[in-house]
């Protein structure tokens, strides 16, 4: 189990490395694309979207979903409420040396 272990945690490590170097990246390639405009490399097809649309509510529709809100935090307190837990996940930390 532990060489297991081991061999996550260096793949993890692999992992965030690589999604460090991505980021720096995302930056350049932002800057170099228009919304929507596609590239096809030949490996992979890679599309600038558009961000995640936010919407604003009324201020009924605020209120409303704030005693909502209210509402569900009073039956989780009373034990009204179930919670349902999905699959198992795996949390591994990496220790910097």
């Amino acid at each position: 189990m532990k060489e297991t272990l081991e061999r996550y945690a260096e793949l993890k490590a692999v992992i965030a490395e690589a999604e460090e170097e991505m980021d720096s990246l995302k930056e350049v390639i932002k800057e170099g694309m228009e919304v929507d405009q596609v590239y096809d490399i030949g490996t992979a097809k890679i599309t600038l979207s558009k961000g995640k649309a936010k919407w604003t509510y009324s201020a009924p529709t605020q209120a409303a979903e704030e005693e909502l809100k209210a509402k569900k935090k009073e039956e989780e307190q009373l034990g009204i409420a179930v919670a349902t837990h999905g699959e198992p996940f795996i949390t591994c930390k990496l220790v910097v040396k």
